[in-house]
């Protein structure tokens, strides 16, 4: 698909933003003014407003948002920089801060994650003619990131199965989401992985699993320790909650790795 017929796919749904803010009734005023904009806010299931990092990555998990709005000081032990930053390594999409305070220390925080905006809020309702522009200045960077999500993102990697190849070493190489199978630990090493392709091809990537899971969209799932696999490869269901078959192998999820999260990946294949 080229940039110019994605595009005009993505303009013809709607702006989905997740907003996070711990305050109900400017909560319930930015809503109304984002909607009356022309924006879908994002819903939890079960209450009004989504105010801490739990409840916000709930509902990213199951509808990732191409803009996100959050209030720094929220509920809880964590605060919204760490959603920001959740919502940008996971699902690459743009980050909007609010905060009634305009400290160093926020800007420095926030200046590391490469928040794409930054509105202190002053008054009520605060000032929502600069969210307004700042939402309105990222669409397009929502349309590349939503790009990125469904098609392939470009890693420093090496062949590792062709000797020709070998020749050339690292090098820069897009990976379509679609011909990624797997991602497996190289044995002896913690701090490389091996992708695996549709067509059998194999690449190294220098990063810990750990950190690789970050960088890739919700369907590629952890499966274990030494395992992600794309789950739409997936063509048959064991009689486990948790197993699962390509063909005639069998992949079962192991215990540290059966999250919510997954659970509702995993749910959403029709098998």
């Amino acid at each position: 698909m080229n940039f110019i017929l994605f595009k005009e796919k993505m303009s013809g749904k709607k702006i989905k933003i997740l907003l996070v803010e711990d305050k109900t009734l400017t909560y319930l005023d930015v809503k109304k003014v984002l909607e009356e904009e022309g924006y879908l806010v994002l819903n939890h299931p079960e209450k009004v407003i989504i105010d801490n990092y739990a409840d916000a990555v709930l509902v990213v998990e199951k509808d990732i948002p191409h803009i996100a709005v959050i209030d720094i000081e929220i509920k809880g032990d964590r605060d919204g920089i760490e959603i920001g930053q959740h919502i940008r390594s996971r699902f690459f999409s743009p980050v909007i801060f609010l905060s009634g305070k305009n400290t160093p220390e926020n800007l420095r925080r926030t200046d590391l994650m490469g928040a794409e905006g930054f509105v202190v809020k002053h008054g009520k309702p605060y000032e929502l003619e600069q969210l307004k522009t700042d939402i309105s200045r990222l669409k397009s960077l929502a349309m590349l990131a939503d790009k990125r999500r469904t098609e392939g993102a470009f890693f420093h990697i090496k062949q590792v199965n062709n000797e020709k190849s070998n020749d050339f070493g690292f090098r820069k190489i897009r990976i379509l989401w679609h011909e990624l199978q797997f991602v497996r630990t190289i044995a002896g090493s913690k701090n490389n992985v091996c992708f695996t392709l549709s067509n059998k091809k194999e690449y190294m990537y220098h990063k810990s699993m750990n950190d690789t899971i970050k960088e890739l969209p919700p369907y590629l799932l952890r499966f274990s320790g030494r395992e992600i696999i794309n789950s739409n490869y997936f063509n048959g269901r064991g009689k486990g909650e948790w197993v699962y078959y390509i063909d005639n192998d069998r992949f079962e999820v192991s215990p540290e790795y059966r999250t919510d999260a997954t659970r509702a990946q995993l749910n959403k294949l029709y098998l």
